[in-house]
């Protein structure tokens, strides 16, 4: 139950890539499809998985997810791109007694929610540098996910990107910050 194998057929009609996929994924058949092509000059890309569990499975619901995507950059340096995602059969949990990294998530569970919505901006500052600010809302349980990101190419192959993640959401008939992350991540490229 614990393995995962598929496969992908991928093709190009109307200047659009498409790609279907059927496997198994631990304990659900899979069936899948998306494509990525633009409107105009706005990238617009979908997705679309549906798990079946396989007949001795603990977990029995069916499950649908979909994700839609639209994004564009700007001749002034700006890029941006907006999404949503449907999960059909959401866990619904999120922050538990103050552990907001425990949420089980999964390629059957990308998001703990049903509705969920993601907007990114990223600025170029330098050749060098860039702001990048992203947020995640869902309207169950008020669920705000807040994003700051600064890029920096130290060197030409060292990077160095200082994240910040602040998660908000209604808990106990209050709203309230759960807690805030703050990474530094480098990478060295050889």
């Amino acid at each position: 139950n614990e393995s995962t194998a598929a496969a992908l057929y991928k093709f190009n009609k109307w200047k659009y890539d498409f790609q279907f996929l059927g496997g198994i994924y631990q304990t659900d058949f899979v069936l899948g499809g998306g494509w990525a092509g633009n409107i105009k000059e706005a990238g617009f890309k979908g997705e679309l998985t549906y798990f079946r569990p396989k007949k001795n499975s603990l977990d029995p619901s069916e499950t649908v997810s979909i994700s839609i995507m639209a994004d564009q950059t700007f001749k002034n340096d700006w890029y941006i791109s907006v999404a949503t995602l449907y999960n059909s059969n959401p866990s619904n949990v999120f922050g538990v007694n103050g552990n907001i990294y425990n949420t089980n998530l999964s390629a059957k569970m990308l998001f703990p929610f049903r509705y969920n919505f993601h907007a990114n901006f990223m600025k170029t500052i330098s050749p060098i540098s860039s702001f990048t600010f992203a947020f995640i809302y869902s309207p169950e349980k008020n669920t705000l996910i807040l994003i700051p990101t600064f890029a920096w190419n130290v060197a030409t192959n060292f990077d160095l990107d200082f994240t910040a993640q602040s998660y908000f959401s209604e808990q106990l008939h209050s709203y309230k910050n759960l807690g805030t992350g703050i990474f530094i991540r480098s990478r060295w490229s050889f």
